[in-house]
């Protein structure tokens, strides 16, 4: 029994074990649990709204929120049936928050289990053409009136109508202008004293004042939650009976009321006849009309002769595309018998069976039955089970817009993925509601050791366009294996080749689309085979115009026939004057029995006198995507028939062709437009709707919107606002266009300030591609990737991947804002060439011992190891953020860039400018306490604190490989490497980037400025001078001990400042973008000259540079060097 069946309501095992099993909670997906909370019991969303009440409280039929009748998936696309496949996918409860069709409310028919659906209507706004009843409010139709039904909840449309022929006598006591006639308590009484009528008004007021409930008809619900309606209340109103039992001389009801009500003293009568009022007169049974009482008191308590059911004609109401559009052009459909076709009889009784389960034909003699099988059996009787492999697939073609209507799959079952061992043939047309495919795959008793594995490939003509794999595992194991699958295409451009050419022999690589990257399918060049193609084709029996994928096996192009191309199936050509008339497409198949094709009409060869138009007109491009959605009207739901999406920077005017045919290509246009404009907000994406138009009528014409002066956004309605707001919104608002609510889109009708109303959902409209709150809009459903992101604002990218802040530059928000010009290339390359040109003469400089007498030569040799890692960094990071789009590389090595280089890269040009700014504090601390101070000047304090701020800053910024992440478009188009700083620790990021900028560029500036101070002041009192006057001279004596920190404090100053405004601000400047970009470079640059800025203005450094280098030894033959007189 299915898992699905435990714990659902009903027994379905011997003393319902399987309703007391603990072990088993009941799934919630594609069920329906029935709104009696006191029970638990769940029914298939295939049961809701079938007839038969599966709940016991009969919720499954007619619920508080609607009548599931008129809820039925029946259609597989079909809104009932999006509500039913989604629900709780994405944990939303769409089936329990289903609301009932705008229409449905206040139409005096009940659709809701607590009736809501028919109270508090008087002010409800009735269409031109309907009845409203005065009191109640509901909208009835004028034909209702005086029909003997009460239609209104009080039956005023029964009030003042002629006096009908076939009405008891005794109803004639009433006044027809305000009373209903009514036998009461009060009338069995004392017929003299009392009249049998009530004042209208108490009819329909939930207060039983007749005998029977006979005035509350259409409100009073009975055990069987349905209304009572002709039926017969009694026993304190516990009791439903059929109108057939009253007064039929038999007590049904404990309180005698059935019979008490024909209250004359009745004369003996036979069985089955009816004793009149006359006490004279038996008719032969109640509510027959062919034989009536001389009073007519027969026809009392009977129903309408013309209908079945209490009121059926009135709960069959129109539709809401008649309520909505009012003007319809029907089109009827009509099929003929093929006829005059002879046949004869070949089946003979005795035969019965025979077969198994093939048949039979009969030889020639005519008496001996000879059996065909199915490809599943075999033997002279088809009595023997063949061993065999059941495929059963279906494809999926919404990711694809592109791919052909037709195409033509080859399955094959192979061994070691080389040998085939049967295949078999099959078409896939693109169909609104595609086509499952059976096939059978063959094989003897295995005798072949290895892997067995079913092979899917799609064609188009000769053309391969994509390939899926299946290992079998059970083959030698069990007699039959069956597959089951749904095919899907890639989210790619196909066909999908290798990155590598794995093939040899010059054949061609297709990737497998449900496999890894590392599985691959050759198709091999003529006179090859093999997995590899190292194989010869020895044999071949293909035509020369056929594909050869072995000696017997060829794929042919379209119009030719297997098994070897060479017999051409000319249908097509047949009938070529009849698809040039209708302008279609014929198709013919390659597949066996000959002369199938197919057929579909081709829009683009039509004419105008076939199309419809809708032109947007605009003065300006769109600064942000729209999306247009075409609805038709299909009974209360309406079908997205259309969804266009309209990029960003679009000129203006466009023009669309709406697709004005149905699945079997009825001309039905769809009757509404809709337009979803968005606008950008600081952290979220504010959604506008707008209704473009409204056609009710099929005829073919064309629509112009002018977007500047139309549409007016649609208000929004808060989702609790109750269902007469909405209908009295129109002549309660000045602003009388269009509204919308959760479940509803509505428009005014000028003329009489009238809701129309559809059941609406925004569905389909949003995808989930889009990163950083962007709002993710989905375009042609059959395409997954036509979406557009609208980013908030301070967020960037195509894929909303890149979101600006204070204290944070990102590269890649950078390279990509700058459409990713190779320009960018130069700066990179000119900072790598030029630092390893100068960065090596630093490091050769600080290997050297004497230049390593301090603390200050350590830091600078490890710094230039640093300097230079961080430009080759650099450089490989641009060239991976500009290429990354076209190479061609695995998701794990994308990973591995995409994390490390921002990480390394960022953490070694950090450690440099704290190495930098170290120097220069050594520098202070031998200036200012040059004897306290020589501890922390030595190289192996040097040493440690290197040490030190390596793994300090490494672990600091160790969140960046958390933070960068690879972001693949769905159609794989190209990757993007983006950062995501979680909002909750957004701030400490910043922070901390900001401090390991900050906190070395004000180092270096204290540093430097104590070193020229402290030396100004010592000068000064030395030689009894004013301070400011020796500090200027020791600022130009000792400019090598500023310019190091000066150069950085310059570096650095710009990418500060830009750091602390809002880029947010600036996001729509390019402006900005290439001067944050300039900022971003120009920080490099102490990496690129430190060699200037420590070497050449210190005399001890440039003296071990001359004497002790191999490039100094070689530039001393040229110039005198100096022995230096000062220390560094």
């Amino acid at each position: 029994m299915a898992i699905r069946r435990i714990n659902d309501g009903y027994i379905d095992c011997l003393f319902g074990v399987d309703e007391q099993n603990d072990q088993y909670n009941i799934t919630l997906p594609y069920r329906y649990r029935c709104s009696d909370l006191s029970i638990i019991q769940y029914v298939s969303y295939q049961q809701l709204g079938n007839g038969i009440e599966e709940c016991a409280d009969g919720s499954d039929e007619l619920s508080n929120a609607l009548n599931w009748y008129y809820f039925r998936c029946d259609y597989g696309e079909e809104y009932p049936c999006w509500v039913f496949r989604s629900a709780y996918i994405d944990k939303i409860d769409r089936v329990n928050s289903m609301q009932l069709p705008f229409h449905r409310y206040c139409d005096s028919v009940r659709d809701t289990t607590d009736g809501h659906d028919e109270k508090n209507c008087s002010q409800w706004v009735c269409p031109q053409d309907m009845h409203q009843c005065r009191t109640t409010g509901q909208c009835i139709n004028k034909d209702d009136l005086c029909d003997g039904d009460f239609d209104c909840g009080n039956g005023e449309d029964e009030l003042n109508c002629s006096a009908a022929k076939s009405r008891w006598i005794l109803e004639a006591q009433c006044d027809n202008t305000k009373e209903h006639f009514c036998i009461t308590q009060h009338f069995l009484i004392n017929q003299t004293l009392h009249r049998p009528c009530i004042d209208y008004w108490k009819a329909g007021d939930e207060q039983l004042d007749c005998i029977g409930g006979r005035d509350e008809r259409n409100v009073f619900v009975c055990l069987d939650h349905n209304i009572l309606g002709d039926r017969f209340l009694c026993d304190n109103a516990t009791k439903c009976l059929s109108h057939t039992v009253v007064c039929n001389g038999i007590t049904d009801c404990y309180d005698q009321t059935d019979e008490l009500i024909c209250f004359w003293t009745r004369h003996n009568c036979s069985r089955n006849y009816f004793p009149c009022y006359d006490n004279k007169t038996c008719i032969p049974g109640r509510c027959l009309y062919k034989a009536n009482c001389p009073n007519n008191e027969n026809l009392f308590w009977c129903p309408n002769p013309y209908e079945s059911n209490y009121r059926i004609s009135k709960v069959r109401r129109r539709s809401n595309y008649l309520l909505f559009c009012g003007n319809v052009e029907f089109f009827n459909i009509s099929a003929a018998l093929v006829t005059g076709i002879p046949f004869k009889s070949i089946s003979n009784p005795q035969f019965y069976g025979y077969c198994n389960r093939g048949f039979y034909l009969l030889s020639g003699n005519g008496k001996e039955p000879v059996c065909f099988c199915p490809p599943s059996f075999y033997g002279h009787r088809c009595q023997y089970d063949r061993l065999r492999v059941t495929i059963r697939i279906r494809f999926d073609r919404k990711h694809l817009s592109d791919l052909p209507p037709l195409l033509h799959v080859l399955v094959l079952l192979l061994h070691n993925r080389t040998f085939i061992i049967d295949h078999q043939r099959f078409i896939d047309i693109d169909e609104e509601f595609p086509q499952k495919h059976k096939a059978y795959l063959i094989y003897s008793y295995p005798n072949l050791s290895g892997n067995y594995s079913v092979q899917f490939q799609a064609y188009d003509g000769l053309e391969l366009l994509s390939v899926w794999e299946y290992s079998i595992n059970t083959i030698g194991i069990l007699p039959v294996f069956q597959l089951a699958k749904i095919l899907r295409f890639p989210d790619r451009s196909l066909p999908w080749r290798c990155p590598h050419n794995h093939c040899q022999n010059n054949g061609s690589c297709y990737m497998i689309v449900n496999n890894d990257e590392n599985n691959y399918f050759c198709l091999c060049q003529s006179g090859w085979k093999g997995n590899l193609c190292t194989e010869p084709l020895k044999q071949n029996k293909c035509s020369l115009h056929a594909l050869a994928l072995d000696e017997d096996l060829c794929v042919c192009p379209y119009g030719y026939l297997p098994p070897h191309c060479f017999v051409r199936n000319t249908i097509c050509e047949k009938q070529t004057s009849i698809f040039s008339s209708t302008n279609g497409i014929c198709l013919p198949f390659s597949i066996l029995p000959p002369h199938e094709y197919w057929y579909f009409h081709d829009s683009s060869k039509s004419d105008g006198s076939s199309k419809s138009m809708l032109m947007l007109n605009r003065r300006k491009p769109n600064e942000e995507t729209f999306l247009l959605q075409l609805l038709k009207i299909s009974q209360d739901y309406p079908k997205l028939r259309q969804q266009i999406l309209i990029p960003k920077l679009t000129s203006f005017p466009i023009t669309f062709i709406i697709n004005s045919r149905d699945s079997v290509y009825n001309i039905t246009l769809p009757e509404t437009g809709l337009l979803y404009t968005y606008e950008r907000q600081r952290d979220f994406v504010t959604v506008h709707l707008s209704m473009l138009y409204i056609n009710c009528s099929n005829s073919l014409r064309n629509f112009t919107a002018d977007l500047n002066s139309q549409p007016s956004q649609c208000k929004s309605i808060s989702i609790r606002s109750p269902i007469t707001l909405l209908n009295t919104f129109c002549w309660q608002s000045e602003d009388q266009s269009c509204f919308y609510s959760q479940n509803y889109i509505c428009y005014c009708k000028m003329k009489t300030n009238r809701s129309e109303c559809l059941t609406y959902e925004q569905r389909d409209v949003q995808c989930g591609h889009c990163l950083n709150q962007g709002y993710c809009i989905q375009g042609n459903l059959q395409n997954s990737s036509n979406f557009a992101c609208v980013c908030p604002k301070c967020v960037l990218g195509d894929l909303c991947q890149f979101a600006t802040s204070r204290f944070s530059i990102e590269l890649e928000m950078l390279i990509e804002q700058t459409q990713g010009s190779r320009l960018h290339l130069l700066v990179p390359i000119v900072f790598f060439c030029f630092g390893m040109i100068f960065n090596t003469l630093e490091i050769s400089t600080f290997m050297k011992q004497n230049a390593r007498q301090a603390g200050a030569g350590l830091y600078l040799l490890i710094n230039g190891f640093i300097s230079q890692f961080v430009l080759v960094l650099l450089l490989t990071r641009v060239i991976y953020l500009i290429f990354v789009k076209q190479m061609t590389l695995s998701l794990i090595t994308n990973q591995i860039l995409c994390k490390s280089l921002p990480y390394l890269m960022t953490t070694f040009k950090n450690i440099s400018m704290w190495l930098m700014s170290f120097v220069t504090v050594e520098r202070a601390l031998a200036v200012t306490w040059p004897l306290h101070s020589r501890m922390f000047r030595t190289p192996r304090f040097a040493k440690l604190v290197s040490i030190a701020t390596l793994i300090l800053l490494f672990s600091s910024l160790y969140m960046l490989i958390i933070e960068y992440k690879i972001v693949i478009r769905p159609d794989r188009s190209y990757i993007s490497c983006v950062r995501e700083i979680p909002s909750h620790k957004r701030i400490i990021i910043q922070y901390t980037s900001l401090a390991h900028q900050l906190i070395p560029f004000l180092l270096n500036f204290v540093a430097g400025s104590m070193v020229i101070i402290n030396l100004g002041r010592s000068k000064a009192h030395s030689h009894q001078k004013p301070s400011r006057y020796k500090i200027a001279e020791q600022a130009r004596q000792r400019a090598d001990l500023l310019i190091g920190p000066f150069i950085c404090f310059i570096s650095a100053l710009p990418q500060l400042i830009i750091l602390f405004l809002d880029a947010c601000n600036y996001e729509e400047s390019t402006w900005f973008i290439y001067l944050t970009l300039t900022t971003f470079y120009i920080s490099f640059i102490p990496q690129m000259i430190t060699f200037f800025i420590y070497i050449i203005p210190s005399p001890t450094f440039k003296h071990v540079l001359l004497t002790e280098t191999k490039f100094g030894l070689y530039l001393s033959k040229f110039i005198h060097v100096k022995k230096p007189t000062v220390a560094n």
